[in-house]
């Protein structure tokens, strides 16, 4: 009877582990990450406006008290990071913007848009938000923004093209390397897009 219960248990195991092998050889470690998608298929038609939506053209405040509009970096990449103060995946998500922020070109500018206050749901941010948060983990005062998007599931990251495209986006908390060699391939395809339209 034991002999037998043994090799059950061995059965189990061996399929287990099985399994866990094709899981990780169809997905990768990282769990089928959508940074796993080959470059040739990153940015779509962006001619089709379908496909896209836009930077957007409302203007909130920003820590310093400045109405900060999406639009006004016409010409840029912009990150944008939507983030609450009750969120602590977005403080880990903050630690990254900073050490990014300035160290992805010139052409990229790292905004992070503050949902809402400690409340949470229907407790929207305000100024004192933006220049808490900013303080907390030294961003740039600047281009934090407090915003009434108090529905919002955070952290969450939206990256622009430099004509106002919407190249990526996703819910959930991105690492700097994730972030950076995010940047690199939307930029790539993006520029690779924007050349052969100049050349039609």
């Amino acid at each position: 009877m034991r002999a037998l219960n043994d090799l059950r248990c061995a059965t189990i195991c061996a399929s287990l582990i099985a399994a866990a092998v094709i899981v990780i050889g169809q997905t990768g470690c990282s769990g089928g990450s959508t940074l796993a998608e080959p470059i040739s298929t990153v940015v779509g038609d962006m001619d089709d406006t379908s496909y896209y939506g836009q930077r957007g053209q409302t203007f909130r405040p920003n820590a310093e008290g400045e109405m900060v509009c999406l639009d006004q970096y016409e010409g840029r990449f912009v990150w944008a990071d939507y983030a609450a103060p009750w969120c602590p995946a977005c403080k880990h998500q903050a630690q990254d913007i900073r050490r990014l922020d300035g160290n992805c070109g010139e052409d990229v500018v790292f905004l992070t848009v503050m949902t809402s206050d400690m409340g949470g749901y229907g407790d929207p941010a305000t100024r004192q938000t933006a220049r808490s948060w900013s303080k907390s983990f030294g961003l740039d005062p600047s281009r934090v923004l407090a915003a009434d998007l108090t529905a919002k599931t955070v952290p969450k990251h939206i990256l622009f093209s430099p004509d106002g495209q919407v190249l990526f986006e996703k819910t959930g908390q991105l690492g700097a390397g994730e972030i950076r060699s995010t940047l690199t391939r939307y930029k790539q395809e993006w520029q690779a897009w924007k050349s052969s339209v100049s050349t039609r």
